[in-house]
Parts: C-alpha cells; sequence; structure tokens
C-alpha cells in the first residue's frame, strides 16, 4: 500500500494525535510509544511498517530525556520505540517490534523469504539500526551537537541520553568514522541495485532495510518542513554540516529516502 501526501493514511485525523500513557494503558490493540517533536528513525520505521501493513494503531507520548516513570512501569521500558500488543510483553527492540508486525500481518512481507536475502537483510538492519550502526553513532554525534548549543535548561535531559546510551570520550572518538565507513558500504549496493534494475536494497521489493535506511538519512538531511514541521533546533541538530560526513554521503542515499517517502511511506510527519 502506497500512504503519501496529507490525508492519505487510512487513520485519518486521529492518527496524528497523541495519547497519555494513562490513557493508551487501559486500552487493547496496537499502542505505540513514540518520542515527541523530533522524527527518531526508529520511532518512524516502528510507525511505517504498521501503516504499511494496515494494522491500526494509537501513538502514545513518551517525553525524550525525561524519567517517564508511569510508561516504565506499565512496559518496563522508559524509552521510545516500544509496542504495546493487547496484554502481550512490550516489544522495544527494532526486530521485536518488526516481527511483531510480520505475525499481525504477514502481508506485505517486510523480511525476504530467502534465507540469503534474510540474512543480507537483517546484517543491513543491524549495520543501519543496530547498536554501534549508522542511527547510533549519528545519535551520539548530534549529542555531541547538542552539547555545544543546548541550554543549562535541558543539561539534566542530556545528561540522562547520553548516559542512556553510552555517550562518552571514547564513543564520540569512533561514532565519526563509523558514520563514514557505513554510509560508504551502503553507497554502492544501492547503485548496483539501481543497475540491475531495482530501487531497493535487497532483491526488487521493499524490506525493513530500507525503511530503517530512509528513515536514518532523516538525521543527516531533514525532509522539508511541509513534510516534516519541526522545531527549528531539532532541524538545525539534524542538519549535518562536518565536510567529511558530507563527502561520504552518496547522493544516492538521499535519493533512496525520497522514493521511499514518496511511493511507500507515510506524508506529511506528524510529530
Amino acid at each position: 500500500m502506497v500512504i503519501s501526501g496529507e490525508g492519505a493514511s487510512p487513520w485519518g485525523k486521529f492518527m496524528s494525535d497523541y495519547l497519555s500513557v494513562d490513557e493508551a494503558r487501559t486500552m487493547s490493540g496496537m499502542r505505540l510509544v513514540l518520542s515527541r517533536d523530533a522524527p527518531g528513525p526508529w520511532g518512524e520505521a516502528a510507525r511505517n511498517f504498521f501503516e504499511l501493513k494496515k494494522i491500526p494503531y494509537v501513538r502514545v507520548s513518551q517525553h525524550l530525556g525525561l524519567a517517564n516513570e508511569n510508561l516504565k512501569e506499565w512496559t518496563g521500558h522508559s524509552n521510545a520505540p516500544t509496542a504495546v500488543y493487547n496484554d502481550e510483553t512490550p516489544y522495544a527492540t527494532w526486530f521485536g517490534i518488526l516481527y511483531l508486525a510480520e505475525r499481525l500481518a504477514p502481508t506485505p512481507a517486510l523480511i525476504p523469504q530467502t534465507e540469503t536475502a534474510r540474512a543480507q537483510m537483517f546484517g543491513l538492519c543491524h549495520e543501519i539500526c543496530g547498536e554501534d550502526g549508522l542511527s547510533w553513532n549519528r545519535r551520539l554525534l548530534l549529542m555531541q551537537c547538542w552539547d555545544k548549543y543546548g541550554t543549562e535548561q535541558d543539561q539534566a535531559m542530556r545528561h540522562k541520553i547520553k548516559s542512556t546510551y553510552g555517550y562518552n570520550d571514547q564513543s564520540i572518538a569512533r561514532a565519526k568514522q563509523r558514520v563514514i565507513d557505513i554510509v560508504k558500504y551502503l553507497g554502492p549496493i544501492l547503485h548496483h541495485q539501481k543497475q540491475d534494475g531495482s530501487p531497493y536494497l535487497v532483491g526488487r521489493i521493499i524490506s525493513a532495510a530500507d525503511i530503517y535506511l530512509a528513515t536514518a538519512m532523516v538525521l543527516f538531511h531533514p525532509l522539508p518542513e511541509e513534510k516534516c514541521p519541526m522545531g527549528a533546533g531539532y532541524r538545525m541538530l539534524y542538519s549535518e554540516n562536518d565536510p567529511d560526513v558530507l563527502a561520504a554521503i552518496d547522493p544516492v542515499l538521499t535519493e533512496h529516502r525520497d522514493y521511499l517517502y514518496a511511493n511507500h511511506l507515510s506524508l506529511p510527519l506528524h510529530l
């Protein structure tokens, strides 16, 4: 299913509304906990899994950098995204949420059927969205930028996020090179696929790896304001300006993102 353009979502305005944790925990069905105000790649990917598969869900607020104590009491996690389906154990890993979506709606499949393609896709997903992957290390670099431009008022928030995700001198020292290495690896894959007649990372149909890459690239080049309204501070933070990183990002990566959003993923983003 293609969902693009304002009003195209089958769930209408309700999809842009957020429930509180207290409201959501009394409900059944799918509840997806998402961070407010900024398009995090993990949350945006999870949201699009459910929308592509026409799995109805409600959004639940998680507040970036705060304790989120009632969320942790409910799900065992204070972070986002977390998917809660009926009274099942909450899912808070990128692969757990993906498997949940596949189980509830096997088609369209976002995990390839053959073992070779599955292994390739999961390997790419790990390099893009897993620990020490592209989005993980880009987030560390964002924290470094946040330290430079952040205010004293958000110092406690910054400290909590940094302690959660392993921000330290050693991790920052290698984060930039990891980002460069990964984008340099991904570009040639997309070029090879395009030469073979496919706009996707694996085979000839969309997979979870495509969605994770598309949402990860928003951390480097934000979508235009009309497609993703966001605060000026976040837009500045998300706009990559390191010349070494910019030189490593092949335009094919942003083209892939734009293709995914134009043909498969929902717009505009409602944060």
